[in-house]
């Protein structure tokens, strides 16, 4: 990672690991050959005062959902009324 914001970029990226492990949001787990992984991506986002100077830097780590696939990562889909 390079530019400017690096260094507040890496602690936002930290601490949004440091709060997933603390909750044991994962467990590293063996797969097997073949199965389907579903990748992540970071997304980032800066908090700004009402002058637009930036307060706080957040990362967050997502799973790329689009990538499942119907019957082998989930078999159900409901819609908000359903529910």
């Amino acid at each position: 990672m390079d530019g400017k914001n690096r260094d507040q970029w890496l602690t936002a990226m930290t601490e949004e690991l440091d709060e997933l492990n603390s909750n044991d949001v994962w467990k590293i787990v063996m797969f097997p050959r073949g199965a389907h992984v579903l990748h992540n991506k970071w997304v980032y986002k800066t908090k700004t005062d009402a002058n637009g100077v930036i307060e706080r830097y957040k990362a967050r780590l997502v799973v790329c959902g689009n990538e499942q696939v119907f019957g082998v990562d989930y078999n159900l889909t409901l819609r908000r009324s359903e529910i």
